[in-house]
């Protein structure tokens, strides 16, 4: 993630009007945000309420009726594209704003889609609720590169002819868009660099539409060729006051998975936030789609752009994250299917500007390498559905997935599954497309011993490097079994002991919570829910504590 807190002049970008000259200064720009909150919510409301068709001020006094009111309650899915007023805009915790796909510029000149502006005096988005283009902007289509200017490679069939002088296609699979890093390459029989990634764009204007993957090729291994990912699209959110305790995202898709082949991801998108008050405690996310996974890796998607301005509160403790599909960044001249990182502009106009307690929220300042140990149970009833019909180990793989996704490029992870018995799935590694696969393949069994999970995750942590922290999750959907309590104890305590902080999550009426504090030592570390639907939440709790080290 690139930072670049000092730059707040722009040029226009496509399609979205004269809304400022370039150049203007902080100074300049910070009077008009102030104004927001000095004038009180009804003339700010009908301040934002007094645009024309491209989003310019006009005055005052030509102000509309009254605007209504926005709400997306839990459950909803609502739909919009294009500029929309509102006087609040608020997502209830499960609901979620979507912004319509980009479809192509349509010959009327009409609005192509992929682009949600929002402009209200103010906008919530509680927690588990999602303001979101995921997958909105730029195409990833079969048989083509991906759309955009990023668009990575892809889809050329290109036959060459066999020793038997049999005309084939190889394997191959398309390259990931760029947008604020650029692209990973594809692979070709094993060779990485068959298709290039997409190239980086827009870094001088407004945050713009995110790029598509390029497709894998029909091919003598697959029926058909497989699509790149969608890149993200483009949110703009301008408003008095923004509260966010759940996501606002514009995050790239992941390309298509054949047996041999796969397309690229797409791009991160864009996001451009400009508001008078900000309380940021949930994240904003452009990242980028990972590569389709098959003998051939597609390329992973760049990170998008995100730009953010604000002239009170704080966005502690908060994420904002520009990451790639897969990284990290290979070198300039490295062919390679990781993708590189996207950009951030953080334009703080708060009267005292304190960056460094800002940056530190954001990213950690000194050492902040991790050692993490996921002992996960894979009891017999682990397989019991949950609230939407799918087995509890289904969620529990999702949401650990989810976890590795929000970790930094110097962690490592190792992954153990316990039943009867405990054994390590695999040792400690920075390599998350492994642990995804390793977490795919388990199964349940009887059993559930937590002292040989918790003793294989101590074990598993024994090959920390100097300098990492160790850290212990264990999940557990129910009280230990063919083992006694206080054996249990007895090896959290040596866990403990050995400096390893523990965390333990509980799923499901069985859990002994007081059990489960025991171990951890700590009741803060224990996150209990009756469904192993809401693991999610509960894995992105502790990813959140374990960001930065604890002075």
């Amino acid at each position: 993630m690139r930072l670049e807190a000092g730059r707040t002049g722009r040029r226009r970008s496509p399609g979205r009007g004269a809304r400022r000259q370039p150049g203007r200064s902080a100074l300049a720009r910070s009077l008009a945000l102030g104004l927001l909150i000095a004038l009180g919510a009804t003339q700010s409301t009908a301040a934002l309420r007094s645009r024309d068709a491209a989003g310019a001020p006009v005055p005052v006094g030509q102000a509309q009726d009254p605007l209504p009111d926005l709400i997306v309650e839990a459950g909803e899915t609502r739909v919009l594209t294009g500029t929309h007023r509102f006087d609040e805009v608020i997502v209830r915790a499960g609901g979620r704003l979507v912004a319509g796909d980009y479809a192509g510029r349509p010959p009327d000149g009409g609005e192509p889609g992929g682009r949600l502006e929002l402009l209200a005096r103010r906008i919530e988005v509680e927690a588990l609720g999602r303001i979101s283009a995921d997958g909105a902007g730029y195409r990833g289509l079969p048989e083509s590169k991906g759309e955009g200017p990023g668009g990575g490679e892809g889809g050329i069939t290109s036959w060459i002819t066999s020793v038997d002088e049999t005309p084939r296609h190889p394997t191959s699979s398309g390259a990931g868009g760029g947008y604020g890093g650029r692209g990973g390459d594809g692979v070709q029989d094993g060779k990485r660099g068959a298709w290039k990634g997409g190239a980086t764009y827009g870094e001088s204007v407004a945050p713009q539409l995110g790029s598509g993957g390029g497709a894998a090729p029909q091919s003598h291994h697959e029926a058909r060729s497989l699509a790149g990912g969608d890149g993200g699209g483009l949110l703009v959110l301008r408003a008095e006051e923004l509260v966010v305790d759940g996501l606002l995202s514009s995050d790239g898709e992941e390309g298509e998975s054949g047996e041999f082949d796969a397309g690229g991801g797409g791009s991160g998108g864009g996001l451009l936030v400009e508001v008078g008050r900000i309380a940021l405690r949930g994240q904003i996310s452009a990242r980028g789609g990972r590569g389709g996974r098959a003998s051939n890796v597609g390329g992973s998607g760049g990170g998008g752009r995100i730009e953010l301005t604000w002239s009170a509160g704080d966005l502690a403790p908060g994420e904002i994250l520009t990451l790639p599909g897969n990284g990290p960044c290979p070198d300039p001249d490295e062919l390679s299917p990781r993708a590189c990182a996207g950009t951030l502009k953080l334009h703080d106009l708060r009267p005292r500007r304190i960056y460094l307690p800002m940056l530190t929220r954001l990213a950690c300042i000194g050492p902040n390498r991790k050692a993490i140990a996921l002992v996960m149970d894979v009891s017999g009833s682990m397989a019991e559905p949950t609230r939407t019909g799918r087995p509890a180990i289904a969620a529990a793989v999702e949401a650990a997935g989810g976890f590795l996704d929000r970790l930094t490029f110097e962690d490592r992870v190792a992954l153990v599954a316990f039943d009867s018995s405990a054994r390590l799935v695999a040792p400690l590694t920075a390599d998350l497309d492994l642990l995804r696969d390793r977490l795919a393949a388990l199964s349940t069994a009887s059993g559930s011993r937590l002292d040989a999970g918790l003793d294989a995750g101590r074990k598993a942590l024994e090959a920390a490097r100097p300098g990492e922290r160790r850290i212990l999750v264990m999940l557990t959907d129910g009280r230990p079994s063919q083992v006694e309590a206080a054996s249990v104890r007895q090896v959290a305590d040596a866990v403990r002991a050995a400096g390893v902080r523990l965390y333990a999550i509980g799923i499901g009426a069985e859990v002994d919570a007081s059990l489960l504090a025991e171990i951890t030592g700590d009741p803060s570390r224990v996150f209990v829910e009756s469904d192993a639907e809401e693991l999610s939440a509960l894995y992105h709790a502790i990813a959140m504590r374990e960001g930065c080290p604890t002075p």
